[in-house]
């Protein structure tokens, strides 16, 4: 499967994830199991794939993790937490006050617990080694930015809604994250090639069109306006059209142009 192929069948399946608003944490959570290049180019975390790992179901750990490289032990590290689409992120009690929701602030606490534990001691998932003092990352990805703009509409909800999240947190609407992929997913090209004039000459002499797969046109014959003479036309006549044979067509449209 070629790479684009991948990032093409990734957008399909994250946009019918996300049409289905009874989508469920375990169903993205395979997703990004499944294509990994979505959290690490479409986030922008400077890793590779293959440095992305899953947590495993049950247990009471982040969603996805990850190390620094094997030659770079300072390189980044961190965390994702994985909620949903119909996730709440803010609570408005008052007009001029917004709170993060108790999920937004659950999963936000939780990430950076597993960070902190992260950094704390060798990681157990994996054979790389941490070094304290590295810096490391949070990544929520939760709820939609359509809510965002909803409740955040003042200069003041601005400042209330940047103090809610923790510097070394990132939190990431679906929606957003679904046009990253969407900006690096290659387009489909068609390539148009123009019709050799000797191809119908070709597939005659090779067996014929339906040979090929392709129907030869029906001709119908007819006579000439011009010189009275027989020929044959793609089309059926229309009584009272004048119809012309090859010949007297290029005439007629040689002195036209002349």
């Amino acid at each position: 499967m070629t790479v684009s192929h991948q990032f093409r069948q990734a957008r399909d399946r994250f946009v019918e994830l996300l049409e289905n608003h009874n989508s469920l944490e375990r169903e993205w959570e395979a997703l990004f199991t499944d294509f990994p290049f979505i959290l690490t180019d479409c986030l922008s975390l400077g890793i590779e794939p293959a440095q992305l790992i899953p947590c495993r179901t049950g247990r009471a750990e982040a969603d996805f993790y990850f190390y620094p490289r094997a030659n770079d032990p300072l390189s980044r590290y961190g965390v994702i937490e994985i909620k949903r689409p119909n996730t709440a992120i803010l609570n408005t009690p008052r007009k001029d006050v917004i709170l993060l929701s108790s999920d937004a602030a659950t999963a936000v606490a939780q990430a950076q617990k597993y960070a902190l534990d992260l950094g704390a001691s060798t990681c157990k998932m994996s054979t790389q080694s941490v070094v304290l003092g590295s810096p490391y990352h949070i990544i929520v990805i939760a709820g939609m930015s359509a809510e965002i703009a909803r409740k955040v509409t003042t200069e003041l909800h601005s400042t209330q809604f940047r103090r809610l999240i923790p510097s070394d947190c990132r939190l990431t609407p679906f929606d957003v994250l679904l046009a990253s992929l969407k900006s690096r997913t290659p387009p489909v090209v068609h390539v148009v090639s123009p019709w050799p004039t000797d191809m119908t000459s070709t597939l005659r002499e090779a067996g014929g069109f339906r040979r090929f797969g392709f129907a030869p046109r029906q001709m119908h014959v007819t006579t000439c306006t011009e010189c009275g003479q027989k020929t044959e036309v793609p089309f059926k006549p229309s009584e009272g059209k004048p119809l012309f044979c090859r010949e007297c067509f290029a005439k007629i449209d040689n002195d036209v142009k002349e």
